[in-house]
């Protein structure tokens, strides 16, 4: 009577164990294999003696003979029955396929579950049984075979050779766990058949010896016998981490339009940019400033035009307008161009381009903002891919960069990655679904939710192509071993050096005891303590906000729950307002009506108030004489322009949240010391101006023949230095500010050679003062000299402005960055002010 092993009664393993304990050899064939499983014999494989046997007329003693058969699922033996497609016998290349699937398939297991010790062990007993010649595998391909048979042999006169037969693979399932159907075969006649049967097979010419791989296999895991070198994880993570560029590289290839005008990073960009592209739908080009952004993303958008009939949106600020037309004119781009301004108007009626690359994408920072909104809807309904291109993409949140992310990206779109540093932070991904109940794990709101800058690195890492300088210095870049400087070099042998940054000042005196000085006078005790009692209600509004309790109830009474989320918002915007924008004011205070550049609001209106300042000012040429009447009437102008327009430029709250009173208290107080000021400064005098003539020798005496940049931060002192210059004799000036519609042309008649772009000298221009709206986007590396008029009090435009000339062409092996500074007057008046105070 035959003993049933069916994991419940009685468990195959314990079968398989008895029936190994008395035999001298062991012969397995299954259809799948799992390694760990093997630690429910691999004691008892250990105590065999082995036996002698003949395999193919050599006498061999083996001890275990292990037969794998390839197998299907149920759901793939379905489909080939029901395809009429009879199964042939494999040839050489197949053999070889089906090996490499096998080997693919038990590296695969490895990679399933944690670890543990008795895993670990039981693999490097196999890998010992293996080398030794224990346990010999063999891959039976002739066909498939999904047989489960387990053969013993012993010394026995009554049953040298048993058999158990059945349903169990070489599984922990199989063996212990689930279900099965099995019987032991004693009857010796059966038993032999059933051995002859394994002979034949293992014998069979397409049955190919697999002990070598597995042995490989197992040594490349977790559980080898020797230790991994740190270098080599650190080699294998570097390989995978990047997989993404190695397929851009291998899969992509830039027009050969470009092919010498992108340098070596440049193309590596286009093709790894290609397949993130295609991959995610969207990426960020973030390069910094001068390295080439705009060849870069043409460059991509030439390759897909040419390779998947691409065609594209083009969508720039109206200053860069010009520059890419030029860009769509010179590479052959079937591209549609529309500056930013224009969004609202065109797109809702525009038809579908496959691509859309977003210039200085960070304008798009506020999802709230119209454009923005129609940017949004005409990339969801046309399914477009979209390139974003930045220099500066983050700037003050992360928010930032999630709506400029969001773009492209939907908001419950699985990334494959979560914010896990925030995760952790709330312990765990339970407490985070508990507090997030509506947000997936794996979205962009959830990052949203965020602050932490290693997820927001990891999750850039997908959407992100940024090199800085260093960067390519390290990794593209030679040495001239002749004069030591790095280069880079174009396809056709051509070099680009990169050149030494030099920082230096302009000084210019200021005698704080006279008080003729003009410059004295504007850091006088009087004006400074008016500027600095200034209450700047406007930069502090939630100062002036009402109790809590009372904005809980406003808040809880408004029952549209649309416009109680956004009430809420400007309420919140309006307490992180605080005492650093302030403390910019005091000491950056704007006077004048086109201090501030308002182009993006300009209209009808506006115009209407700059002719009424510059009519006022040709009147009475003394700004003194503007009256508190004159100034209200401008500010009405103002206001009535803002409260009738009828877009979202601008979030209207009721009065009903302020403690007006104070508020009108305190602008009124604000508005007579700024009139105080005004009355203390006289009628500028140029002729006077020592700072103006400290660039006067600059430009005539430092570097007469030299083109010169001139940076400022208001349009008014772009006007003011440009007018004295030429009055000064100072010859080929022209300013560029928003007010020029002409912004790219300024930039070719001052940068002929970089923009590719003849014209005579005479009609070159030397000098060319600007405000920041050149700052971004312009080749300017005909010159290698800026001047800071005035000192901008973000860092980053510095960089941007050093960034105008210091790009990839520049001929010049030094850049001098010039910063006008007094002295030492400033710091004698601040000691004085100090001494008076005490």
């Amino acid at each position: 009577m035959p003993t049933i092993y069916d994991n419940i009664e009685k468990d195959f393993n314990t079968g398989l164990k008895t029936h190994a304990k008395n035999a001298l050899r062991l012969d397995y064939c299954v259809g799948y294999f799992n390694i760990r499983g093997w630690n429910l014999v691999a004691d008892e494989i250990d105590k065999l003696q082995g036996g002698e046997i003949i395999e193919g007329n050599i006498q061999q003693k083996r001890f275990c003979r292990l037969l794998l058969g390839m197998y299907k699922t149920p759901t793939e033996i379905i489909a080939d029955n029901y395809s009429g497609n009879e199964e042939e016998i494999p040839d050489h290349k197949q053999i070889e396929e089906l090996r490499k699937q096998l080997k693919e398939e038990l590296k695969e297991q490895l990679t399933i579950g944690s670890p543990t010790t008795d895993d670990e062990n039981t693999i490097k007993k196999l890998i010992q049984q293996l080398k030794n010649g224990k346990v010999v595998v063999k891959l039976f391909l002739k066909h498939l075979l999904h047989a489960k048979l387990y053969l013993s042999y012993s010394d026995s006169s009554i049953t040298a050779t048993t058999a158990l037969l059945g349903s169990s693979n070489f599984t922990l399932a199989g063996l212990k766990r689930q279900g099965e159907l099995n019987v032991d075969v004693v009857e010796q006649d059966a038993a032999k058949k059933l051995s002859k049967w394994f002979e034949e097979r293992w014998n069979d010419r397409l049955c190919i010896d697999f002990t070598k791989e597995i042995i490989e296999i197992l040594e490349e895991s977790w559980a080898r016998e020797e230790s991994i070198k740190p270098y080599h994880i650190y080699l294998k993570m570097a390989y995978h981490l990047s997989q993404d560029a190695i397929i851009g590289i291998n899969s992509f290839k830039p027009s050969d339009i470009f092919k010498t005008k992108l340098l070596d990073f440049q193309q590596k960009a286009v093709q790894i940019g290609a397949h993130n592209l295609e991959k995610h739908g969207g990426l960020i080009i973030g390069d910094v400033v001068g390295l080439g952004k705009t060849i870069t993303a043409t460059a991509i958008a030439k390759l897909l035009e040419d390779e998947y009939s691409y065609n594209t949106l083009i969508l720039p600020p109206e200053n860069l307008v010009q520059m890419w037309e030029t860009y769509r004119e010179e590479y052959g781009l079937h591209a549609k161009i529309i500056p930013h301004s224009m969004l609202v108007k065109e797109l809702p009626s525009l038809k579908r381009y496959k691509l859309v690359i977003i210039d200085e994408s960070h304008n798009f920072r506020n999802s709230e903002n119209r454009s923005y909104k129609a940017l949004k809807d005409y990339l969801e309904i046309n399914e477009s891919k979209v390139i974003l291109l930045s220099a500066t993409p983050y700037n003050k949140s992360y928010l930032d960069l999630a709506n400029q992310l969001k773009l492209f990206i939907k908001e419950d779109y699985d990334l494959g990655i979560s914010p896990e540093k925030y995760i952790a932070q709330l312990g765990g991904v339970v407490r985070f679904q508990a507090r997030h109940t509506d947000i997936p794990l794996h979205s962009i709101k959830a990052f949203e939710k965020s602050d932490n800058p290693d997820d927001w690195r990891e999750l850039m890492k997908n959407f992100l192509i940024r090199r800085t300088r260093s960067f390519i210095k390290k990794n593209y870049s030679q040495i001239d071993p002749i004069n030591n400087r790095r280069y880079v070099v174009f396809e056709n042998g051509e070099r680009s050096y990169f050149p030494e940054r030099l920082p230096k000042k302009v000084t210019f005196a200021m005698n704080a005891n006279d008080k003729k000085d003009q410059y004295a006078i504007l850091y006088d005790s009087q004006t400074i303590d008016l500027i600095d009692g200034l209450n700047l209600s406007r930069y502090s509004l939630g100062s002036y906000l009402k109790e809590e309790e009372s904005l809980k109830k406003q808040i809880t009474d408004i029952k549209d729950k649309k416009e109680r989320e956004i009430i809420e918002k400007i309420l919140e915007d309006l307490s992180r307002a605080g005492h650093r924008i302030k403390g910019f004011c005091r000491t950056n205070l704007p006077i004048g009506g086109k201090t501030v550049e308002v182009d993006m609001y300009k209209d009808s209106d506006e115009e209407d108030l700059i002719t009424f300042l510059e009519e006022k000012s040709k009147e009475e040429k003394d700004p003194n004489l503007f009256t508190e009447n004159d100034y209200k009437k401008i500010a009405k102008k103002y206001y009535d322009s803002f409260s009738s327009d009828s877009s979202d430029k601008f979030r209207w709250l009721s009065t009903s949240f302020f403690e007006v009173k104070k508020l009108i208290k305190e602008l009124k107080e604000d508005n007579e010391a700024l009139l105080k000021v005004a009355s203390l400064v006289p009628q500028w005098d140029s002729q006077n101006d020592r700072k103006l003539s400290a660039l006067e020798k600059l430009l005539k005496e430092q570097h007469p023949d030299e083109k010169v940049l001139i940076f400022t931060q208001f349009a008014d002192t772009a006007d003011y230095i440009t007018g004295e210059l030429k009055r000064r004799g100072v010859d080929k000036v022209a300013k560029a500010t928003g007010e020029n519609t002409n912004i790219t042309d300024l930039a070719k008649r001052f940068s002929p050679i970089s923009n590719d772009f003849y014209i005579a000298n005479s009609e070159q221009i030397r000098v060319l003062v600007l405000t920041d709206v050149l700052s971004e986007g312009q080749n300017l590396q005909d010159a290698h000299i800026i001047v800071n008029f005035d000192l901008p009090w973000a860092i980053i435009r510095l960089i941007q402005r050093a960034g105008r000339v210091d790009r990839l062409g520049q001929a010049s092996s030094q850049i001098f960055c010039y910063s006008f500074l007094p002295e030492d007057g400033v710091e004698k008046i601040i000691k004085l002010r100090i001494i008076e105070k005490a």
